[in-house]
């Protein structure tokens, strides 16, 4: 025997179809939730039942393609289960999977759905279920307005802490912070209770940009920025190459020692190495720091006396 869902009891309008499909395969149970056995004890879904909706929306996508969630319908469910044996399972128990497939898919919670028909078939020769979702019209269920956006949205009397239509008007509603503008672009952004006055700048960059001031190096000409709690008069270089090389071309006029790699000029007589060399030694042990560090031995901590 088989029973054609579009016209028993009563044949359902073609327009008001909202899925039809036929699943092949034997029809499923929903199993009940597992017990973890680990030491949090949490409560999980079987693999097998995770499978099977999954598979289920996907046959249902793919038959529809332009379907979309609706939360404002109420709607009809028709499903014929054809079964190849005579094993018990209940008849709730199969259609509770196909709800749970369908929710977020068809429709955004099975209390939508307001008439149901289902039928078994047992020890036929192919086993396939028949589902078949049609749209009821729009349902009458009570309403509450968002205390921020005022959008209106499904409630129910058990629902009496939930005040907004989302997560994201709760979480606007709930901030205790201010809006305020950046240090440096002026741009608005939101600051909360907890950051006070640390945060002044939107991004890194306005922080960067806003601290830093651009110089022309004394030697080469190249303009970079350089923090303006570091900016003490004179001369500015962009590497210590070039405060060497400005420091060899500018010996000092009135020579008091002399250096001891270079032979050249010093400023004062007990100064071993003059500015030239003393620039350059700090940039070799610079160097051999880094190298170090990317190696992964251990640090070591070289000082060096300016000019000494």
């Amino acid at each position: 025997m088989d029973l054609n869902i579009l016209t028993w009891p009563r044949r359902i309008a073609k327009q008001r179809i909202v899925v039809h499909v036929i699943l092949e395969g034997e029809p499923l149970s929903k199993q009940r939730p597992r017990f973890s056995t680990t030491k949090n004890g949490r409560v999980y879904t079987p693999r097998q039942t995770k499978d099977c909706e999954e598979w289920i929306g996907w046959q249902i996508k793919a038959a529809y393609r332009q379907l979309v969630c609706d939360d404002t319908h109420s709607f009809g469910v028709r499903v014929v289960y054809h079964q190849s044996s005579y094993q018990r399972r209940d008849i709730d128990n199969m259609t509770k999977l196909l709800f749970d497939a369908c929710t977020g898919l068809v429709w955004k919670d099975d209390s939508q759905v307001d008439e149901l028909i289902a039928h078994v078939f047992r020890g036929v020769d192919k086993p396939k279920t028949e589902l078949c979702i049609y749209d009821l019209g729009i349902t009458s269920r009570p309403a509450t307005k968002c205390l921020l956006c005022g959008k209106a949205f499904r409630s129910y009397p058990s629902w009496k802490y939930k005040l907004y239509c989302s997560r994201k008007c709760q979480i606007l509603a709930t901030r205790t912070g201010e809006v305020v503008k950046c240090a440096h672009c002026g741009k608005d952004m939101y600051r909360t209770a907890c950051q006070r006055r640390r945060v002044e700048f939107c991004s890194q960059e306005c922080k960067s940009l806003h601290t830093t001031v651009e110089v022309a190096c004394a030697y080469c000409g190249k303009t970079f920025r350089k923090p303006q709690s570091t900016l003490r008069g004179g001369r500015t270089y962009c590497s210590l190459e070039c405060k060497a090389s400005y420091w060899r071309e500018h010996r000092a006029k009135a020579a008091r020692g002399v250096c001891e790699k270079c032979g050249g000029p010093t400023s004062k007589k007990k100064y071993r190495l003059c500015m030239a060399c003393t620039t350059e030694n700090r940039q070799h042990c610079d160097d051999q720091y880094h190298v170090r560090m990317e190696k992964g031995q251990s640090r070591t901590i070289v000082e060096v006396s300016d000019g000494l």
